[in-house]
């Protein structure tokens, strides 16, 4: 994928992460020209668990807790932010309101996902 400069802000956002949130561990991710796929790990003072996240369409609200759902609110709100303000549209919604979830509950389900993230620009649009 070649990247405009919307994705590009996506991508410095999305690693940059680790930067803010000192609990997440970044893994595979995809920027798509309509969604993004990305495998996150986020310790939470408990054993943490890598999660895989999709979300589609290229809503802001402030949480302090350490979850998916914080990271994704965030991660949305100051995307959101940062491309209205190029493109002049303020308070314009860019990223759908939901995201798909899921738990990698071992080794081979998390090399899958990396592999379906990795071959995920080939298989696009079919």
């Amino acid at each position: 994928m070649h990247l405009n400069q919307f994705g590009q802000i996506i991508q410095k956002e999305w690693e940059n992460t680790p930067n803010i949130r000192k609990e997440i561990i970044l893994d595979e991710f995809i920027i798509m020209p309509d969604h993004i796929h990305g495998i996150i790990k986020i310790n939470n003072n408990s054993t943490g668990v890598w999660q895989y996240a999709t979300e589609y369409a290229p809503t802001f609200f402030k949480s302090t807790s350490k979850t998916l759902g914080a990271f994704i609110r965030g991660f949305k709100g100051t995307t959101t932010k940062q491309i209205n303000l190029i493109r002049n549209t303020p308070n314009f919604p860019l990223w759908q309101r939901n995201y798909y979830e899921r738990i990698i509950r071992n080794e081979n389900a998390l090399n899958n996902i990396r592999n379906y993230i990795k071959n995920n620009p080939k298989n696009w649009g079919k």
